[in-house]
């Protein structure tokens, strides 16, 4: 049973389809390739994490998303969140982690 949940990447308990946790980014900078202990990064957490912009909240932005770590890194594709589980980067990262 286990090995199948892997497979799957989740398992159906009662009513609800449980997925597996991603892994933890950091929450400093929100790169998903380490952990705040050895960030190295800008320090983003005065930030909005939908544009990147200090000054309003994510609640209150009405504008189209923008990862802030994608154009850092080269990628085209950055019409998401920063610490959207969408991120190619992110999910890059964390395919090469299984």
């Amino acid at each position: 049973m286990d090995d199948l949940a892997l497979k799957l990447g989740h398992i159906r308990i009662g009513w609800v389809n449980c997925g597996r946790e991603e892994a933890a980014s950091c929450y400093r900078c929100w790169s998903p390739d380490h952990m705040a202990a050895r960030c190295k990064s800008p320090d983003r957490t005065e930030l909005c994490y939908r544009f990147g912009h200090k000054g309003h909240q994510a609640k209150d932005y009405k504008g189209k998303p923008a990862c802030v770590l994608c154009p850092e890194r080269g990628a085209d594709n950055y019409r998401h969140a920063s610490t959207s589980s969408s991120c190619p980067l992110a999910r890059k990262i964390t395919q090469a982690r299984r």
